[in-house]
């Protein structure tokens, strides 16, 4: 669920269902508040409902998130029409490191091939599953370099994509503003930057999604 941001953008759209997952107990937590601080926002008195590894709320619109990871979630709700997710960078991004990461795709899956097939493909062909046949699955990711060895994702995830009958479309840059660092290492001059990262396209027809964003933020 990317820290909330993209149930944020959700609220924002004219998406009426959002369904999402993160493994981080805690983190998970957050998004039953945000969820019901913009329902309120929105002038309903929003129904939320518990399970043990998922929750709904039910308002002016209806979110679904479970505490799992997404190699694991079997999604409800068939014909999404567009799924998003910007997947762990490999082992450059420890989320919740020392707190709940045995949930975590880089301690379950340490070696490069592993989190390839384990993990990532996993997690796209569960979403494949799942999607309308004009959806758009978006992908933001990129390779990682460690060590000084570069590491290969973003051309073996096309190519499994293309084994789905879902092609590349496009590619879109998203801006972003420089992340804070320790002060000792330079201050904060760099953050006044700015740095682009790919969100990878993948769907049936270039067509779908020029369609798809129009419909969401008509």
């Amino acid at each position: 669920c990317g820290w909330g941001d993209r149930l944020a953008g959700f609220y924002t759209s004219n998406a009426e269902v959002y369904v999402g997952c993160d493994p981080n107990p805690v983190v998970w937590e957050t998004y039953i508040e945000q969820c019901i601080f913009y329902e309120k926002i929105l002038g309903s008195n929003p129904i939320l409902t518990r399970h043990k590894d998922y929750f709904i709320v039910k308002g002016y619109k209806e979110v679904i998130i479970f505490c799992e990871g997404s190699e694991h979630v079997v999604w409800p709700h068939l014909d999404y029409d567009l799924a998003f997710t910007s997947p762990p960078y490999f082992g450059t991004e420890k989320y919740a490191e020392g707190v709940n990461e045995e949930k975590q795709s880089w301690f379950k899956y340490p070696t490069h091939e592993k989190w390839l097939n384990d993990y990532l493909f996993k997690t796209l062909n569960n979403i494949n599953n799942v999607i309308a046949e004009t959806g758009v699955i978006a992908i933001n990711i990129m390779d990682v370099k460690m060590n000084n060895k570069r590491y290969h994702i973003c051309d073996p995830m096309t190519k499994y994509m293309e084994t789905l009958d879902m092609p590349l479309q496009e590619v879109i840059g998203m801006r972003m503003m420089q992340r804070p660092r320790n002060e000792e290492r330079g201050g904060l001059e760099h953050m006044q930057n700015c740095f682009v990262e790919p969100i990878w396209t993948y769907s049936s027809s270039v067509d779908n999604t020029q369609t798809l964003f129009e419909k969401l933020f008509e």
